[in-house]
């Protein structure tokens, strides 16, 4: 097993993902967010957006205890800048259709705003970019779920983290697809 980073934009799947991966590989999983809530890496609470406004540096400190001591695990979350590059062997990109992330987010209860910010970033592969930026493009592999379920993510992650296939990216590309379907305007 390795040390893997499991990420996306919010409502995509990471944390489904990364406890069947857990399960299947016994190690454990840490959720970045449960990591800087418990460990006080919180500055403050946002109410309109429903969420928590993290102390990047302070949590990738408090990581670094964490994932040294452990030889095989699994985190996940969307906080891509809060994770010690050098801790991670592999970075998977969880990416997921922008309408059908803006329908789980609504049944989900997310603030209008949250949903147009989460979608919208997941529209400019915020996380892609960010993981290639922090991690090295060799490390990231990117996975479109919008047609897989649960079984076939964690199959394809598992065939990289094996090393049966190489990791790859760049090739999810929603403002072709949502111009393609006459959506794009919606979303920006």
């Amino acid at each position: 097993m390795r040390r893997v980073f499991i990420t996306g934009s919010p409502g995509v799947g990471k944390s489904s993902v990364a406890r069947e991966l857990g399960v299947r590989y016994k190690v454990p999983v840490l959720d970045i967010a449960e990591v800087a809530i418990k460990r006080g890496c919180i500055r403050r609470y946002i109410k309109e957006f429903k969420t928590f406004e993290v102390d990047v540096i302070s949590l990738r400190e408090e990581l670094e205890l964490l994932l040294g001591k452990l030889r095989s695990f699994i985190i996940e979350g969307h906080l891509v800048e809060a994770v010690p590059e050098y801790l991670i062997d592999l970075v998977v990109v969880l990416r997921l259709h922008p309408k059908v992330l803006e329908d789980r987010l609504i049944s989900r209860g997310y603030p209008k705003e949250k949903i147009k910010e989460n979608v919208l970033s997941e529209i400019l592969d915020a996380c892609l970019l960010a993981s290639i930026s922090q991690f090295g493009s060799e490390k990231v592999h990117e996975i479109d779920t919008t047609n897989k379920n649960l079984k076939e993510v964690v199959s394809e992650i598992s065939e990289v983290i094996e090393g049966k296939v190489k990791p790859r990216h760049s090739f999810i590309d929603w403002i072709a697809t949502l111009e393609e379907e006459g959506t794009l305007d919606k979303y920006l």
